[in-house]
């Protein structure tokens, strides 16, 4: 079991509209906006030494270097004497975000004229607010996504276990894909277009235009007007 000081270190970082996090330990992630981009790490010593950041084709990319066998460690310890790692980035324009990991992700209002997220991984991605024109989302393993706010358009993709929860993002188009046993709740007001495979569930709020292709086995629920 680590006893190393958990101990906080800022990272230059800039020129970026995209963030690529990829984690094997617990982390918490929290991005606000601000005119200077910034990074502070904290983590235990013996971690933070080894958790590399860079900025290559306007993405960050954020990821612990190690053998396996340190990455299993670094799991173990984490998880045994809960020294969660706490990321604290500060951005100018966010595009992108894709994590990978056990995460507990907050993000700030966030204003876009497009805007892509992945998550593949346990925990949670929340969206305080969000205002774009297209939001793509892609969710897979058993994480959850929380979103509020106003997306034009929204497409979804989903596939395992994971909650995608939006009823409370205003969209007046709506497209889902499901793979597995994954949970989704939509607010859309002009068009939904919904394809379920395998045992999940679909419920939406509002009176689109709906087409709808959904095996046997799926859960597709009108909720009625938000």
């Amino acid at each position: 079991m680590s006893t190393s000081e958990v101990i906080s270190e800022k990272r230059e970082v800039k020129n970026f509209s995209k963030v690529v996090l990829k984690e094997h330990h617990e982390g918490e992630l929290y991005i606000t906006f601000g005119r200077k981009e910034g990074l502070t790490i904290e983590a235990p010593e013996d971690i933070i030494t080894r958790i590399e950041t860079s900025v290559s084709d306007d993405t960050l990319t954020i990821k612990t270097t190690g053998t396996v066998l340190e990455k299993i460690g670094d799991a173990i310890r984490t998880t045994l004497t809960r020294k969660v790692i706490k990321y604290h980035l500060i951005v100018r324009d966010l595009q992108s975000l894709d994590i990978t990991g056990i995460i507990k992700a907050e993000i700030e209002p966030l204003r876009a004229r497009q805007f892509f997220v992945k998550f593949n991984g346990v925990g949670t991605i929340k969206f305080n607010s969000l205002d774009v024109d297209l939001l793509e989302a892609k969710l897979t393993n058993v994480g959850n996504i929380e979103l509020n706010g106003k997306a034009y358009e929204q497409n979804v993709d989903i596939t395992g276990s994971g909650k995608y929860d939006a009823d409370d993002l205003e969209s007046q188009i709506a497209k889902i894909t499901m793979k597995g046993i994954g949970i989704a709740t939509l607010w859309a007001i002009q068009e939904l277009n919904v394809k379920l495979r395998g045992v999940g569930k679909v419920s939406y709020y509002g009176n689109p235009r709906v087409k709808s292709d959904i095996a046997p086995v799926g859960s597709f629920i009108h909720l009625g007007k938000k």
